[in-house]
């Protein structure tokens, strides 16, 4: 007669509920131990299991889609991970969100006179000086591409966030300057030619800055809308003398 029981054969699993997402079915399979799947259950009845076999498939397949989407210059998230990230944060409206979209102003002139090398290391010295101020599990970084990045932050009142962006574009200011010549430097200016192909003077590089904000109890699906506003007040950022320029989502212009 054999006398162990079925409970000797029997395999402690994690449970997660079937609308979980990948996400946090890997960190559960990161922390798993002695188990080979993972049961399934919807409204607390059984509904399946997931092998380890093929949540290694799922890791595999997303290490590879974000490998895809990131930048190689500065290792940034791509505008794949920033949609998400904004249709996400557009649908949980508990607290206040800010989308922080930057790019260089007079970008342009500046590579055309002393060459690529000095745009990617502007890029990668402004990639390096977001990672300063944003670095919480909270803060999202983007590289949209060339010299246009995203940032998404959450839960930050305006003050507290227009203290860190005006940090960020000063930082950048005085850390890019290091790439001008003496004669650039003295000067503040720099000859390039305008969109017309005509000569014209430009000011040295600096970071502008268009922030949208969505308060509070706001929910929205359609992510085209923040990209519509963002561009409504490009300009405006441009023009400004600090470079950064705050509106609030559905507030006319």
């Amino acid at each position: 007669m054999y006398e162990r029981s079925i409970s000797h054969f029997v395999e402690m699993a994690p449970i997660v509920g079937l609308d979980s997402d990948a996400e946090h079915l890997m960190a559960i399979f990161a922390n798993m131990e002695g188990s080979n799947c993972l049961i399934l259950t919807d409204n607390m009845r059984y509904a399946g299991v997931v092998s380890a076999a093929s949540l290694i498939k799922v890791i595999n397949e997303k290490q590879l889609k974000t490998a895809q989407d990131q930048n190689p210059l500065t290792g940034l998230p791509g505008n794949r991970a920033i949609r998400d990230f904004m249709r996400q944060s557009g649908r949980d409206g508990d607290e206040v969100r800010h989308f922080c979209y930057c790019d260089f102003d007079n970008f342009k002139p500046s590579n055309d006179a002393y060459g690529f090398h000095l745009g990617d290391h502007a890029i990668s010295l402004f990639a390096a000086l977001m990672r300063r101020y944003f670095f919480a599990e909270r803060h999202f970084l983007g590289h949209v591409g060339g010299d246009d990045f995203f940032i998404g932050v959450v839960g930050w009142t305006k003050q507290e966030l227009t203290e860190i962006l005006d940090r960020l574009i000063g930082d950048f200011h005085d850390a890019v300057l290091d790439l001008y010549s003496d004669e650039h430097r003295a000067a503040g200016r720099i000859l390039g030619h305008d969109r017309a192909g005509a000569e014209a003077l430009f000011p040295l590089m600096r970071c502008s800055i268009r922030v949208i904000e969505l308060p509070g109890g706001l929910v929205i699906d359609d992510i085209n809308r923040v990209s519509s506003e963002i561009a409504v007040i490009k300009s405006a950022a441009k023009e400004s003398d600090d470079g950064l320029v705050f509106h609030l989502l559905g507030e006319a212009n």
